[in-house]
C-alpha cells in the first residue's frame, strides 16, 4: 500500500476514561499536526439486542455519532455515552475503570471514524491513561482490545482495525512529562509531585530526583463532595449540583443565582429559601472535602515535596485552598496550554493530561510525526 494512502486511513488517538467525560484527541496520520478533541458522557451499559431494535424503530431522526454509540462483541451489546443513558446506565464510578474502557475505547474510536468517513479498516495508534492503582491492568486491556479491534460491530456495520501502536500510562503521566522535560533541573535534582485530582479519582505520582517513588490513586475525587452535598439536599442529583458549584466557585462562593437555577420548588419565597439552603451545605461540604483531601496528600507524602504539581478537573474548583495549603511550593497544570482549535468542548485544563500524552505519544513514535 502506497505510504500516502496508508497515512489516510492511520488514527492516531489519545484517550482518558474520566469520570465526567471520556476525553479523546485524535488526528489522522497525514495530519497529525492538526489533532482535535472528542468527548463523550462517561456512562456504559450493556443491552439487550431487542431494546436496541425496539430503541431504533422509535426514532424520527438518527442523532449524530456521538450520542448514538453502541458495540457489539461477540453476543453483547453495549451502549456508551449519551445513548447509554437512554438505558439508565450509570458512570461506574465505583467500578475498576478498565472493565468499561474497552467498550469506550471501541464506541469513541466508531464515533471519530464516522466524523473523519473513515473507510471500515484501517490502522490504529492508541495511547490511554488509567488511574495508577489500575495500572497492573494495562496488559489485560490491551489483550482484550486487541482481539476486540479485529472484528467490532457498530451502528454503521462492522469495523475491523489494525492496533499498530499501543502505549498505557498511568494518570498524571502526561503532566509529569511535560513538567520533566521544561523544568529538567528541578526533576532532575527535587522531590516534585504530581497530584491529578478528577472526578472520580484522585492520584499522585512523585518523583524524586528523576526516579518514580510513589504511585497511588484514592476514589476522593470530587463526586465525594457533591455526593455530600445531594444527601443533604431535597431532589438533587450530583449531574445538576456539579454545574451549579462550578459557576458558584467561579462566583468567588457570592453568588446564589447558581442554585436558585436548580431550586425545585416553583414559589419564589421557597426558591429563594431553597437556594440559601444549598449554599450553605455546598459551603460545608466543599470544607470538608479539602479537608479530606489535603490529610489524603499529607499521608501519601509525609516528607514534604519540593514542589506539587496540581492538574485534573477538580484543581480549579479547590485552586485558592490548595495555595494557602501548600504555601509558594505548587503549580497547576505544569503549563500546559490547550489549543482553541482542540478545546472545542471548553473543557479548559481538563484536557492538559491526555493532550500532553498525545504529544508525547507522537514524540516517541518517529513514524507518528510529521514528514
Amino acid at each position: 500500500m502506497p505510504t500516502t494512502k496508508l497515512q489516510s486511513s492511520h488514527l492516531v488517538v489519545a484517550i482518558y476514561f474520566g469520570g465526567s467525560s471520556t476525553k479523546a484527541i485524535y488526528a489522522t496520520l497525514s495530519k497529525i499536526s492538526d489533532p482535535t478533541s472528542l468527548v463523550m458522557a462517561p456512562e456504559a451499559a450493556q443491552i439487550s439486542p431487542t431494546s436496541l431494535e425496539q430503541f431504533q424503530i422509535t426514532q424520527l431522526f438518527t442523532p449524530a455519532p456521538e450520542h448514538s454509540a453502541w458495540v457489539k462483541l461477540a453476543d453483547d451489546y453495549w451502549a456508551v455515552g449519551t445513548f447509554a443513558k437512554r438505558f439508565h446506565a450509570h458512570a461506574g464510578l465505583n467500578q475498576p475503570k478498565f472493565e468499561r474502557a474497552l467498550y469506550k475505547t471501541l464506541a469513541a474510536i466508531w464515533v471519530i471514524q464516522q466524523q473523519l468517513q473513515f473507510p471500515n479498516e484501517f490502522h490504529l495508534s492508541l495511547s490511554c491513561l488509567l488511574p495508577p492503582n489500575e495500572y497492573e491492568d494495562r496488559s489485560r486491556f490491551e489483550k482484550q482490545l486487541r482481539s476486540a479491534l479485529t472484528r467490532f460491530e457498530t451502528p454503521s456495520g462492522g469495523l475491523k482495525v489494525k492496533l499498530e501502536q499501543f502505549d498505557c500510562q498511568p494518570e498524571g503521566a502526561g503532566i509529569a512529562i511535560r513538567y520533566a522535560n521544561s523544568h529538567k533541573d528541578k526533576f532532575s535534582t527535587q522531590r516534585i509531585a504530581i497530584a491529578m485530582l478528577g472526578h472520580r479519582n484522585a492520584s499522585v505520582i512523585t518523583f524524586e530526583h528523576g526516579a518514580l517513588t510513589v504511585f497511588k490513586s484514592s476514589n476522593l475525587g470530587f463526586i465525594r463532595c457533591l455526593e455530600q452535598i445531594e444527601q443533604r439536599s431535597s431532589g438533587q442529583d450530583v449531574d445538576r449540583l456539579l454545574s451549579a458549584i462550578v459557576e458558584w466557585i467561579a462566583s468567588k462562593m457570592q453568588s446564589e443565582e447558581p442554585f436558585m437555577a436548580i431550586a425545585r420548588s416553583k414559589q419564589p419565597s421557597n426558591r429563594t429559601e431553597e437556594a440559601k439552603h444549598l449554599v450553605e451545605i455546598a459551603r460545608q461540604a466543599r470544607a470538608d472535602y479539602i479537608r479530606t483531601i489535603t490529610s489524603w496528600l499529607q499521608e501519601v507524602m509525609p516528607n514534604s515535596a519540593d514542589e506539587w504539581v496540581f492538574a485534573g478537573g477538580t484543581t480549579n474548583l479547590i485552586a485558592t485552598d490548595l495555595v494557602k495549603y501548600f504555601g509558594q511550593h505548587l503549580s497547576f497544570h505544569a503549563d500546559v496550554e490547550i489549543p482553541e482549535a482542540i478545546d472545542t468542548n471548553g473543557l479548559g485544563h481538563r484536557l492538559s493530561d491526555v493532550w500532553a500524552l498525545f504529544q508525547y505519544f507522537c514524540s516517541v513514535h518517529p513514524q507518528l510525526q510529521p514528514i
